[in-house]
């Protein structure tokens, strides 16, 4: 994917912060990912069907031992 993309790629481990432009559904051996677009590298994450809605568009999420919790668009509020 580092070549078609022009990206290097980042690997997404347990307690991290995944965070950039949900671009595309990926379908691997291994399952479905997401790729999490950030300045000059992406992440493949675990999709789920709501980031297709939101295609294009800011996605954050933390990374647990089960999956990942998304949060979506940019968030406002004291201390953000």
């Amino acid at each position: 994917m580092s070549a078609r993309t022009a990206l290097e790629h980042v690997d997404a481990r347990a307690s991290d912060k995944v965070s950039g432009i949900y671009r595309r559904l990926l379908t691997l051996n291994s399952g479905r990912f997401a790729l999490i677009e950030r300045s000059h590298e992406f992440v493949l994450a675990p999709w789920r069907p709501l980031l297709e809605r939101v295609r294009g568009q800011l996605v954050t999420g933390q990374v647990g031992g089960e999956g990942i919790s998304w949060s979506i668009g940019i968030k406002r509020g004291i201390g953000r």
